[in-house]
């Protein structure tokens, strides 16, 4: 079962250029925190960084979420802590602006930066980017973190991750916004031209938020940058809409896309953790860490189950921030995403996750 959640819900537009920008590696990171049940063979994460470029067709750019710095020792003490806390590892060998500037890309190129929240691989480091690009945010970002490290100890982010740039605090409940419906979520027509919009998603941070470019016309079709809405394709499938197949094609084991790959394995392990096909393998755990890595569990299930309904419409590829099981599938920059639909990456895709759960399929056979 699909639907045109997105497509039927959303008013005619113009398209924007999307690319995806990958600088960061990040492994050895407990899932436990983030996702259970943990499933056997999957007890780490280990995964990239995306920042997506989106350029409008007058030619204005913007960054959805920067990734992580270079020089990620660098951060605010707060941030430092916690990759110390859950023994991190990281690779970064370019900052965004320095990938960009390869394609002829400069900081001042780029208008705005946002910020789907503030955690440390999402915020790369905005003092190399010129005053004049902006910084834009998600609502209580302003309250809950600025000041920002020195003037405030205690802060996630750095005073440099904004000082010198005009800091804009996007409002969903403000009128003057023009504020309007895109499927679920309260959209922000960043461009005005129907081409990007900022989606209210809350749950996993303070003002996070997620995004949506058009990325073709006749037909309309959408990637949605999901930011951390979800850590793993697992915490919204399979759903209702689209329940484990028994046949899965490509092979998510192999990406042979001639032999399918049977999904009786996972359906019995699903079973026996009392889920069925039509529901994700995982949920977020309502953990003492807590706000560390999801500020608010009702919200953030809220926000997947609008993540559910988005994904059920064919005409969007869903892309995470961290989302490792479309390497290999799409193109990154300086190449687009833009023709994902003629090229069938969704469909590729959406299973390819499961190579992730290997252990389960070895273990059944």
């Amino acid at each position: 079962m699909t639907s045109e959640f997105i497509t039927r819900g959303v008013s005619e537009g113009a398209s924007a250029r999307v690319s995806i920008i990958d600088n960061t590696f990040l492994y050895d990171i407990p899932v436990d925190n983030y996702i259970q049940p943990v499933v056997p063979g999957y007890e780490n994460f280990s995964l990239p960084s995306y920042a997506f470029l989106v350029e409008n067709s007058e030619g204005r750019k913007v960054l959805f979420d920067l990734a992580l710095r270079k020089d990620w020792q660098n951060l605010a003490p707060e941030a430092l802590h916690e990759i110390e806390a859950d023994g991190i590892k990281i690779v970064v060998e370019r900052d965004v602006i320095d990938i960009l500037d390869d394609e002829g890309v400069k900081g001042a190129d780029i208008e705005a930066v946002v910020f789907s929240h503030h955690h440390w691989d999402h915020i790369g480091d905005m003092s190399r980017f010129p005053s004049s690009t902006d910084v834009i945010v998600g609502p209580g970002f302003t309250k809950a973190f600025i000041p920002g490290y020195p003037a405030n100890p205690e802060s996630p982010v750095k005073q440099t991750d904004y000082e010198n740039h005009n800091l804009r605090e996007i409002d969903f409940a403000d009128p003057k916004n023009q504020i309007v419906n895109v499927g679920a979520f309260r959209g922000y027509d960043y461009f005005g031209d129907g081409s990007f919009y900022l989606l209210d998603a809350p749950g996993h941070s303070i003002g996070h938020i997620c995004a949506l470019a058009r990325t073709t016309t006749s037909p309309n079709t959408f990637v949605f940058m999901g930011a951390d809405a979800c850590h793993h394709n697992g915490e919204f499938r399979p759903s209702v809409f689209h329940p484990l197949p028994t046949s899965i094609l490509p092979n998510p084991l192999t990406r042979d896309p001639v032999h399918a790959c049977p999904g009786e394995s996972w359906a019995k392990y699903l079973k026996a953790k009392g889920r069925s096909i039509e529901t994700p393998f995982f949920d977020i755990p309502d953990v003492s860490a807590g706000p560390a890595y999801t500020h608010d569990v009702q919200a953030s299930l809220e926000t997947i189950n609008k993540v559910q309904d988005t994904d059920a419409d064919t005409h969007v590829l869903v892309i995470f921030a961290h989302d490792e099981s479309i390497k290999g599938i799409v193109d990154f920059y300086p190449k687009s995403v833009n023709e994902w639909k003629a090229k069938e990456w969704g469909t590729v895709s959406r299973w390819a996750f499961l190579k992730d759960f290997r252990k389960v399929f070895d273990d059944a056979n």
